[in-house]
């Protein structure tokens, strides 16, 4: 068996059982796995577009996406289960963080200049990523929580994001 191999599987032993306990707990550890998932998927496709932390487009990118999750975080109240108010607030926040980050990454990539044809690819590309993550990941949460109160399904949240999974 090669290192790597060993490496992937003492990995997984530990990392599985942590994913499944974290996904029926819920709550605050869910976010925050989301989270951090999310975050790592960005810095990845960031990586991918030759964006490195000395650009200022790669830091923006990074606090758009901790904003669309610290939003609806701070409606999820004491217990962390508050999932209707952090819905709602995650739905009214997304589009302004999203406006920020098209306007503000727009600015940025015209004033590193070039030629007009390859700006508009790489914007295009970078708003399309960014985007993507930023609609879609904490949906991972909200499905996780949505047994509890959004759609009071008769399974819990950890079955649908082990079905997810």
């Amino acid at each position: 068996m090669s290192a790597n191999l060993a490496a992937r599987i003492a990995v997984a032993a530990v990392a599985i059982p942590a994913i499944l306990w974290i996904s029926y707990r819920g709550g605050w550890w869910l976010l925050g796995m989301v989270a951090l998932l999310a975050l790592v998927a960005l810095l990845e496709y960031l990586a991918g577009e030759g964006l490195r932390p000395r650009h200022a487009i790669y830091w923006l990118a990074v606090i758009v996406l901790l904003a669309t999750f610290l939003f609806p975080a701070l409606a999820l109240g004491e217990g962390g289960h508050d999932t209707g108010a952090a819905f709602v607030t995650y739905v009214a926040t997304v589009p302004l963080l999203l406006l920020v980050f098209l306007l503000g990454s727009g600015i940025l990539l015209a004033l590193e200049g070039g030629d007009v044809s390859a700006l508009f690819l790489r914007y295009a590309r970078l708003l399309w990523g960014v985007s993507y993550l930023v609609l879609l990941d904490p949906f991972v949460f909200f499905l996780g929580e949505s047994s509890r109160t959004l759609l009071a399904l008769p399974v819990s949240g950890g079955d649908l994001l082990l079905l997810l999974f």
